[in-house]
């Protein structure tokens, strides 16, 4: 598989939650974000995706979750935002279809290293975006990329 370039994400009404925890906790966080959502009895229209903020050293994630939803107005709980756009350009993007715990730090990796091929820097977090369904579920990994060094000039 190789790396698609020039791709984004791009969704309109999106709701949003940011949490900390320990890794062997994302199922639950995620149950809970998912739980949050229909709380608000909005129409999820997906995909639901997360952004990796933090590289855990200490097993700790710091992970924004979202999910897009049909309404254009909608009365969240405290702790969740609501986005009328949300928007990533200029990314790069690996798609991973089987064992995404261990196949995650690999296309990390791969991603890397065709940035670096490239002349390019990560310039977004890690966004994980789940797609597919029962049958044939896939994750597209993906990272916002910029030329240059990413240093501050």
């Amino acid at each position: 598989m190789s790396v698609l370039t020039g791709d984004s994400i791009r969704h309109t009404n999106v709701l949003s939650q940011v949490h900390r925890f320990h890794y062997s906790e994302m199922d639950a966080y995620i149950r809970r974000f998912l739980r949050d959502v229909m709380w608000t009895q909005a129409t999820i229209r997906g995909p639901f995706f997360y952004s990796l903020l933090n590289v855990p050293m200490d097993e700790v994630l710091s992970v924004e979750f979202f999910m897009p939803v049909e309404q254009s107005d909608v009365a969240v709980p405290e702790g969740m935002q609501f986005h009328s756009y949300f928007a990533v350009e200029d990314m790069m993007t690996y798609c991973v279809h089987t064992n995404f715990e261990t196949s995650t730090e690999a296309a990390y990796k791969i991603l890397l290293d065709e940035a670096e091929h490239r002349q390019l820097h990560q310039v977004t977090p890690f966004f994980h975006v789940f797609s597919g369904d029962r049958s044939l579920p896939y994750l597209m990994i993906k990272i916002g990329v910029a030329e240059g060094s990413g240093q501050a000039g």
